[in-house]
């Protein structure tokens, strides 16, 4: 009787049955990495919009001149009559220095330093100001007051039922609402 060599390899069954417990793997695993993508964009953009309102009211202070946040989709003009941030946005102090500019009035006029520029939010995200006394900008006065409250609203792909509502209050301080009645996503 001869004797019977080993076999290296895998049958094809085994390759078989591999692949479809991969493939049963990926299907359950794709929708909840991109849940997970989602819920951390809009962690991170819920925490960048209140850490810019926080450096937008502590720079009006600090240097005790009005800091205006605009929605901007260039890096040294905002957008006129826009409520829309989504495409990215400009804080600046507000002082009116240059070419014949008021202070306050929400223009990026002469020579008004830029402070920050913020680029736009995702895509398929929206972000948008309602409020604040103004349709196009916020606007924190040289004790870092507010003339009016508003809140700025981020929306993400899901629509509404996972919306954010920024409040500011005219104080300037923060809260993050998830019950935002009344607000509609773009």
């Amino acid at each position: 009787m001869g004797k019977l060599r080993a076999q290296y390899g895998f049958t094809l069954v085994e390759l078989m049955t591999v692949l479809l417990v991969a493939a049963i793997l990926l299907a359950v695993a794709v929708p909840a990495y991109r849940t997970f993508v989602l819920n951390s964009q809009l962690t991170n953009a819920v925490g960048d919009i209140s850490a810019m309102i926080g450096r937008a009211r502590s720079e009006a202070i600090s240097r005790y001149r009005p800091v205006t946040i605009c929605g901007s989709s260039a890096p040294d003009a905002c957008d006129t009559a826009a409520t829309d941030l989504s495409g990215g946005w400009l804080m600046f102090v507000d002082d009116g220095a240059g070419s014949g500019g008021i202070a306050g009035d929400q223009d990026l006029n002469g020579t008004e330093e830029i402070i920050q520029v913020g680029g736009a939010v995702p895509e398929s995200s929206s972000l948008a100001l309602t409020g604040f006394g103004s349709v196009r900008a916020v606007t924190f006065d040289r004790s870092g007051l507010l003339g009016a409250g508003g809140a700025l609203v981020y929306c993400d792909e899901r629509g509404e039922e996972f919306r954010r509502a920024i409040n500011v209050s005219m104080s300037g301080q923060v809260r993050v609402a998830t019950d935002t009645t009344g607000f509609t996503c773009p």
